[in-house]
């Protein structure tokens, strides 16, 4: 599974974006320990079956969800996996 893309405008303009892992439960928003602050209520995202919960709405590889207060925007984006997220990597059976 992909990891959750975070993007934060103020007034249209970028301020902050940035790519985190998901691997429980993370918190986002105006709360304490959040791994992204952002002025509003606090949002809980959590790992579940098939894709990430972000406050009750299931993102899937590719899906996004923009949140907004007042001059604020933040887009939470479950970016889809690349083949380098895995543990492993490429197997290449030329190498053996």
């Amino acid at each position: 599974m992909g990891k959750l893309a975070v993007q934060m405008r103020l007034n249209g303009v970028v301020i902050d974006d940035r790519t985190i892992s998901v691997r429980r439960t993370v918190m986002l928003g105006d709360v304490s320990g959040a791994k992204v602050v952002f002025p509003g209520p606090p949002v809980r995202v959590r790992r579940v079956d098939g894709g990430l919960d972000v406050g009750c709405v299931v993102l899937h590889e590719g899906e996004s969800l923009t949140l907004r207060e007042a001059a604020v925007e933040v887009t939470l984006s479950h970016t889809a996996r690349r083949w380098t997220d895995s543990a492993s990597g490429p197997r290449d059976s030329a190498a053996r």
